[in-house]
């Protein structure tokens, strides 16, 4: 399946809407509502689909369309498909048997867990709208079967319709314009081609409650769904479908207004409410919020964007999570667990990306009027001085400064660095040691350290210093032209791993501070584009390499191991630009060339940038297909902030 052919709307809470342009869904994420229950993490698809039909005086249209197993694909509403846009929210215009055309629109508004649905009929018959919802009430990484304990009834109250399948789950709620009529049953046998190419079970079944039946030639069609509990507070006890519809559309309208391009509201899209605070999701459909994502996605998602209020929302949401000087890799995604204490923090880096957010976040701030008080950049440099002195002393993981100045990391069974695929019990890419980006994280944040921790500043810029010496001396890898990826490998002093990977571009761009020498990095920088370098990304890993995959494909654990053995991914197109034009002498020229040679084309291509969005990877050979999360925060973000500095540049001259 092509990514591009996919759409999304989001809610700032979590939830979803996502599908495809044309044709049946593909996928288990697939769906008209998918609501977020424990906010952001635990999110249940209420609504997957809806069967939809049109009736000119006996003449039928399909505007809709599934896959049944085994392949069978009925009705063919491309048939009558005649154009598709995302742009503000997905509308679908489709030719009818009779003559006429109508116009399918969705959208989720902002802060409401609610997807907006309307028809509009332009034709020359009298015309009858039929639809049919398709629910579940399931988990979203879960599938749904036909079984005995399932409540097929719907309960009617004050001219709205509910369903409960599941004592145990949330309510559906839907309102309309039209009348709808209870008529039970089961579809069965769904057949979802994408978690079929993905190795996953791909089959399920859903429960038909009932028809809307609306006089469309007369008048507009309008259907909300919500979950009952968290929505009725945006459906007003004696407004009718049609106004509530009306309202709702004048304020999305206004607020996407607000945001005239597709990539600035896409980014919108990544940032969600956690608690009381907000943060920042890695990606759509099946990401939460990871703590290494969502720095590296912040400084493009928000800083690049001036959205300094929720930049500084975001960190001091995620510094109530700080421990042991180490920010979550991730917060659980299950009902009985997904609470704030519930955070796995097996991540080296994040804490270090931490550290650079809030460095870019205060330099920003001092060129832009802000609401940060003395309290909150306490606040935040009190957390910047947790996490440098207990990498410092030593935490979890081994994470600890060595007697060279450099950061050694790593025990068994753990993948601690974002080359994290694990296959079983067998970490793919391990790393255990000295990897090449965490000295440069470390040494950044040594350095952030000098500058915004005064009372201890002579400390860190000791270790500054030291480190900046060994990483000089000892990762340079002269027979490659190029910096090892890790140094005293599997934490034996001496060893190294010599594969050449992107990670190294962290020393030069990437980062606020470059760690190397800009002569040699140059050859660096040459090595990585000759061998690393994709039209859609940096792959992970160089062709001939040991391990090498050219393709993401197959199943789970043949993904697994090609996941950082050659995928490019897009996001690291930020540290390879910055590089680029650092080791060519940061002129205006070099830096309008960068982008005209790496970003204008990125963001050109249909198949990668979709509808403003860009995915999390790609093949690492031609015709290099989008691959994973189709909608990915960090990739944007880069992207975003590569834009940011282009202007920054511009102005500059």
């Amino acid at each position: 399946m092509s990514i591009c052919n996919e759409w999304l709307e989001t809610d700032g809470l979590g939830g979803y809407a996502m599908g495809v342009a044309s044709g049946p869904a593909n996928r288990r994420y697939h769906g008209i509502l998918i609501a977020p229950i424990i906010a952001p993490a635990v999110r249940f698809v209420l609504v997957n689909s809806l069967e939809a039909t049109l009736s000119e005086e006996g003449k039928t249209t399909s505007l809709s369309s599934f896959r049944f197993w085994p392949g069978v694909v009925t009705p063919e509403p491309q048939l009558y498909h005649r154009s598709f846009a995302a742009d503000p929210w997905p509308k679908w215009i489709f030719e009818t048997v009779g003559g006429g055309s109508i116009t399918f629109e969705l959208f989720m508004p902002r802060g409401a867990t609610l997807t907006v649905l309307s028809w509009k009929y332009d034709g020359p018959r009298n015309a009858v709208l039929q639809i049919r919802p398709l629910i579940s009430v399931r988990d979203h990484h879960a599938l749904h079967f036909k079984n005995p304990y399932a409540s097929l009834h719907s309960r009617e109250s004050y001219g709205r319709t509910y369903w409960k399948p599941y004592a145990d789950a949330p309510e559906i709620v839907a309102l309309s314009n039209g009348a709808f009529k209870s008529d039970p049953y089961w579809y069965e046998n769904f057949e979802l081609k994408e978690e079929a190419a993905r190795g996953f079970p791909s089959r399920e079944d859903l429960i038909a409650p009932g028809t809307f039946s609306f006089d469309v030639a007369k008048n507009e069609a309008v259907l909300i769904f919500g979950e009952a509990h968290r929505s009725e507070k945006y459906l007003f006890p004696k407004e009718s479908c049609t106004e509530a519809v009306v309202r709702l559309r004048a304020s999305e309208t206004a607020r996407r207004a607000a945001h005239p391009s597709l990539i600035d509201r896409a980014a919108e899209d990544f940032i969600v409410r956690r608690g009381k605070g907000l943060t920042i999701l890695a990606g759509y459909p099946w990401f939460t919020d990871w703590g290494r994502d969502t720095f590296i996605s912040l400084r493009g998602l928000c800083i690049a964007r001036k959205k300094l209020d929720e930049a500084l929302g975001i960190l001091l949401q995620w510094t109530t999570a700080l421990s042991q000087g180490m920010m979550p890799n991730r917060f659980l995604d299950d009902k009985d667990s997904a609470s704030e204490s519930a955070a796995e923090y097996n991540s080296v880096d994040a804490s270090l990306w931490f550290v650079v957010a809030v460095y870019e976040l205060l330099e920003c701030a001092k060129t832009k009027k802000t609401g940060l008080t003395q309290g909150q950049v306490r606040e935040l440099a009190s957390s910047v001085e947790v996490i440098l002195q207990n990498y410092s002393q030593g935490t979890r993981y081994g994470i600890k400064s060595d007697s060279d100045g450099l950061l050694i990391s790593g025990s068994p069974g753990t993948q601690l660095t974002w080359m994290d695929a694990k296959v079983g019990d067998y970490v793919v890419t391990p790393r255990s040691g000295k990897p090449v980006e965490i000295q440069a994280l470390w040494l950044n944040a040594l350095k952030i350290g000098t500058l915004l921790l005064p009372q201890s500043k002579d400390r860190w810029n000791s270790l500054f210093e030291r480190g900046i010496k060994s990483f000089s001396e000892r990762f340079w890898n002269q027979e490659c032209s190029c910096l090892y990826d890790v140094i005293d490998n599997d934490k034996v002093f001496g060893s190294t791993d010599a594969r050449i990977r992107p990670n190294q571009l962290f020393a030069l761009g990437g980062l606020p501070f470059p760690i190397f020498d800009l002569a040699r990095g140059k050859k660096v920088v040459d090595t990585v584009e000759k061998l690393l370098f994709t039209p859609v990304g940096i792959r992970t890993l160089a062709p001939g390499e040991r391990g090498y995959a050219a393709r993401y494909e197959g199943n789970p654990d043949k993904r697994n191991f090609a996941y950082h053995q050659g995928t490019a991914w897009p996001y690291l197109m930020g540290a390879f630009v910055e590089a680029w034009i650092r080791v060519r002498g940061s002129t205006t020229a070099v830096k309008e060339s960068a982008y005209q040679l790496f970003v204008a084309p990125l963001l050109t291509r249909p198949d990668i940038a979709a509808h403003g969005h860009i995915p999390e990877i790609a093949d690492a050979e031609e015709p290099f297909m989008a691959r994973g999360c189709p909608f990915q925060a960090w990739s944007l973000s880069e992207i975003i902030r590569l834009k940011a500095s282009l202007q920054q540049w511009k102005s500059d001259e």
